[in-house]
């Protein structure tokens, strides 16, 4: 069953690998949006810019958040 993405419930260890590598296929275009939501959603704590890249710690994001970039 799909679990709605506002959703708390415990996110897995595969899902949270599952969503590092997706994110990792997007295109330059797209991920000014994934920035967006995860600021919404976490306040922007869990992205650490640096000049040439961006960090996203996924196991610091909400089981919410992760939902709402996986909808991304």
């Amino acid at each position: 069953p799909d679990v709605p993405i506002w959703s708390n419930d415990d996110v897995s260890y595969e899902e949270k690998t599952r969503l590092g590598e997706d994110i990792q296929k997007l295109e330059q275009d797209q991920l000014p949006g994934l920035f967006e939501v995860i600021k919404m959603s976490d306040s922007g704590k869990t992205i650490q810019p640096d000049e040439e890249e961006v960090e996203l710690d996924i196991n610091a994001m909400s089981a919410s958040t992760i939902r709402q970039v996986r909808a991304y």
